[in-house]
């Protein structure tokens, strides 16, 4: 078997594949023989049947696709070993058998799309401006500690009010579908403002009044999770049988004790402000490595199949369909809202995608370049805390990652963390600064580069 490889661009391929004559005079025996076997026909025994006549009654071709369906599977596989094509997707997108005959060597051309191509540019010592942490305010504490007092805060039932922003209600409530009223749902509790139900329903029941009904007409969402009421107009027929308001606790010292391992609410606070400036600090930290990595990239060629693009784009639109619909959310509104057409939704998304899979091969290159691994020691370490941060059996967790492809992941992902790693620490961040003889310099940066004439 011979192959010649065609580059198409856009990461596609042509592999023009030549079988021997003598393979392919050996399948055609192989057929005839099976057909011979096989076939009923009239005044011949089985394995008795002449070619000529099996070919009369089931013509030509019939023979010459099964020979083809026979040798190319195995061909396409031994062209791709031989050239060390790594194809992408279902493969081959097209395929032509160009000649197929007795005596004859077979000749087909085939067509795919190969994994994304990745020149790396210069990749170590890439000059980059450092990223400053943003500072954590008295607002940002506050605002965390509010988090913490609605964490822990204390429903009580009132009767003397209506309902308000922010109570929790309990309510009975049916749906009127096509004039027809469907099982009612008794008990539902109802945080308003949170979201959390649908936002038309949440608002209308702001100044309802206990023991009260309503009827409020709605259009469910296409992407409605009970899928034969998606996109109709329904009416909640509801009942308010219960408020309840929420009351945060003071934020004192008992309550710090309550929250934490706090003796005082200046502990509280001061853990609060460090968490904060730790976050600020990674924050700034991804910045950086983000700002290498755009670096490299732009110095960096990646050629992605369009077949790639095409798949994680579908997958992305089917995610966000479903994440907006558990929120109660049609996805034709959400772009409403958003100003936007499925184009050019599909447009942008596009461009991000295509971003940030040219990053994560740059970092999969620069890896195998520089034998940057993960070992099995570090993946099981860092099982082990995500086990004991969540309150699991790690051998559990581990099985039920390495089923669910998640172990995987968690792999890959510690791998591009090493990499950004030793990119940072073989990057030149901040400002080159040329001094000439006659100048001085005074109390130069720490983070400048300096570079003497």
């Amino acid at each position: 078997m011979s192959v010649t490889v065609k580059k198409l661009g856009n990461c596609q391929v042509e592999l023009e594949i030549t079988i021997p004559a003598e393979e392919v005079d050996s399948e055609f025996k192989k057929v005839y023989r099976d057909y011979s076997v096989k076939a009923k026909v009239p005044g011949f025994r089985p394995g008795k049947v002449p070619i000529r006549v099996l070919k009369r009654r089931f013509g030509e071709e019939v023979f010459s696709q099964e020979v083809a369906s026979e040798l190319l599977p195995t061909a396409f596989e031994d062209a791709l070993n031989e050239t060390d094509i790594e194809p992408f997707g279902e493969y081959p997108e097209q395929l032509e058998v160009l000649q197929i005959e007795e005596g004859k060597p077979l000749i087909a051309k085939a067509t795919l799309s190969v994994m994304p191509i990745v020149v790396l540019g210069e990749y170590k010592g890439v000059r980059v401006e450092p990223e400053e942490e943003s500072p954590v305010s008295e607002n940002d504490i506050e605002q965390v500690l509010y988090m913490y007092r609605k964490a822990n805060a204390r429903y009580e039932v009132v009767t003397k009010r209506p309902v308000a922003v922010g109570d929790r209600v309990v309510i009975d409530y049916s749906l009127i579908v096509d004039d027809r009223e469907l099982p009612p749902i008794e008990g539902y509790t109802v945080e308003i403002g949170s979201g959390n139900f649908l936002p038309e329903i949440e608002h209308a029941l702001v100044d309802v009044s206990l023991g009260e009904e309503r009827k409020i007409s709605v259009k469910l969402p296409k992407s409605y999770i009970q899928e034969e009421l998606a996109g109709k107009e329904v009416t909640f027929k509801i009942k308010l049988n219960e408020i309840k308001e929420a009351f945060l606790p003071s934020l004192d010292d008992e309550f710090a004790k309550e929250v934490g391992d706090f003796e005082t609410l200046e502990d509280l606070r001061k853990d609060t402000r460090d968490r904060l400036e730790e976050q600020a600090k990674r924050s700034a930290d991804g910045r950086l490595k983000n700002n290498i990595l755009d670096k490299i990239k732009s110095l960096s060629s990646v050629e992605i199949p369009k077949a790639m693009i095409d798949h994680i784009l579908e997958t992305k639109e089917e995610r966000t369909k479903k994440e907006l619909a558990m929120g109660g959310t049609d996805f034709d509104d959400y772009l409403t809202d958003q100003g936007e057409s499925l184009s050019t939704w599909r447009t942008k998304q596009r461009k991000i995608i295509e971003e940030d899979v040219k990053r994560e091969f740059i970092l999969e290159a620069i890896a195998d370049a520089e034998g940057i691994e993960v070992s099995n020691e570090e993946l099981e370490e860092q099982v082990n805390l995500i086990a004991a941060q969540s309150g699991q059996n790690p051998l559990r967790l581990k099985n039920r990652m390495a089923v669910s492809g998640e172990l995987k992941s968690l792999q890959q992902s510690m791998r591009y963390g090493k990499v950004l790693d030793f990119l940072k620490e073989n990057a030149k961040i901040g400002s080159s600064l040329i001094i000439t003889p006659d100048q001085d310099l005074v109390n130069p940066s720490s983070d400048s580069n300096i570079i003497i004439p």
